[in-house]
């Protein structure tokens, strides 16, 4: 019998714990894990109910059998519904004995997943971020640090933050890619106070974000081997490619009804 367990934060407590939960990855296949962190899928078709309370009670039962808690202030619930109407009842999903709280939005490895599967409140998370970190790129400024050294900074200490995870979120609506890029000019504005963008992006040899973001986005794709989850999804769709831009579609014919193409309730609930 062990007193202790392994100290946070080595090497060997993370193989350890993948090897504790691995039957619990194989039982349940909607399921993510990453590390101590565990997220649970489920679809549920219209007007059916969530099988949701049962897996909970699995898990729960899963780390109780190995000596293991679960921590109740983490655990989030982030309903995904598009339906307008839709008669199935929610009850409250309990974990141990606590209720788990329904959350618009939850922080996922690093990026903010909200229930209308938009990209807003990530953005703005990491925007209020970066524009605290110019402070430091005004005082070095002032200090007359070389231009080069504050370009490496402003990489180093506030894009990596707009480039984190951009893989997720590259293809932007026009007004948050814009304003991801309004970090970037604001920080070569103080760099470069007498140039313009195009010109401060010239001297201090960047690039946009967006193209930055296209290029990861590519190369991310690129990389994908056939024993990757995500090969067949990411290789059937970029294999159809519409090479004319006109709409297929006769300008009399009737629309097809808004009804018609609805998703089922799609509902994440994460676990710690």
């Amino acid at each position: 019998m062990l007193n202790g367990g392994i100290p946070q934060g080595t090497r060997l407590g993370s193989i350890l714990f993948a090897v504790m939960v691995d039957d619990l990855l194989r039982s349940w296949g909607p399921r993510v894990k990453f590390v101590d962190d565990l997220t649970v899928l489920e679809i549920v078709p219209r007007n059916s109910p969530s099988v949701m309370k049962y897996i909970a009670n699995d898990i729960h039962s899963f780390a109780i059998n190995n000596n293991m808690r679960l921590n109740a202030k983490k655990h989030w619930l982030l309903p995904v519904s598009f339906l307008h109407y839709d008669s199935s009842v929610w009850p409250p999903l309990f974990l141990a004995g606590a209720e788990i709280d329904s959350v618009e939005s939850f922080k996922f490895l690093g990026i903010y997943i909200s229930s209308d599967l938009s990209w807003t409140k990530h953005c703005d998370v990491i925007v209020k971020k970066a524009n605290r970190r110019l402070y430091a790129i005004r005082k070095l400024k002032g200090a007359r640090v070389k231009e080069n050294d504050l370009v490496a900074v402003y990489c180093s200490l506030i894009r990596s933050i707009l480039e984190y995870g951009s893989v997720a979120f590259a293809h932007l609506p026009n007004y948050l890619s814009n304003t991801l890029e309004g970090i970037q000019k604001r920080a070569l504005s103080i760099i470069y106070p007498e140039s313009s963008y195009d010109v401060a992006l010239k001297r201090s040899n960047l690039t946009t974000l967006v193209s930055r973001r296209a290029d990861a986005c590519r190369r991310f794709i690129e990389s994908i081997q056939p024993n990757n989850p995500l090969y067949h999804i990411i290789k059937h769709n970029c294999a159809v490619r519409v090479d004319k831009p006109y709409n297929l579609r006769h300008k009399s014919e009737a629309k097809v009804p808004y009804n018609t193409f609805r998703f089922g309730n799609f509902v994440t609930y994460k676990y710690s």
